[in-house]
């Protein structure tokens, strides 16, 4: 099975946001075997989140920050846009 990956753009209407200044990676393995898990950095340090009630609050901030996104169409155009000013 091949990763899904989506790209969608945070407008900067949208100001402040969940998750803002957060870098953060979601591994969730469709066999189920393992839980999820969420793996996150700063300069400072880096750490798994394997609970469920940490990997829930990521799963609740990322489902805002996703409200937030323009749709991967719209995300795409806008990309194609910017690059085309540059």
């Amino acid at each position: 099975m091949r990763p899904e990956v989506s790209l969608r753009v945070v407008p900067h209407s949208a100001a402040t946001y969940p998750v803002m200044n957060l870098s953060f990676a979601w591994m969730s393995f469709p066999h189920r075997q393992h839980n999820d898990v969420v793996y996150t950095e700063t300069f400072l340090r880096s750490e798994y989140l394997e609970s469920r009630g940490e990997v829930e609050q990521v799963a609740n901030r990322f489902s805002a920050l996703r409200q937030l996104a323009l749709d991967e169409d719209e995300s795409l155009e806008f990309i194609a846009e910017t690059a085309a000013r540059l």
